[in-house]
């Protein structure tokens, strides 16, 4: 969903750096800004503006990119 220099890949030795920890936490149907906010203990408007900033970069809408993270399949 993003073009190959912004895709996010954790450096080692991070398992998820905090744009990952984000979109999972969404994918496990953690969909509140706050709840989010709370989990990773950042504020609620940093949680938004990472979560703007990879959908800016996305080569699809915001729409389709939120309906295509929920459809993810684990490997």
């Amino acid at each position: 969903m993003l073009s190959p220099q912004d895709q996010i890949w954790p450096k080692q030795p991070e398992l998820l750096n905090t744009e990952l920890r984000i979109f999972a936490l969404i994918r496990l149907g953690i969909t509140d800004t706050q709840a989010i906010a709370t989990i990773l203990e950042y504020s609620v408007n940093t949680i938004y503006i990472y979560k703007m900033r990879i959908k800016a970069k996305a080569l699809v809408s915001a729409e389709v990119f939120d309906r295509t993270v929920m459809n993810v399949k684990a490997i």
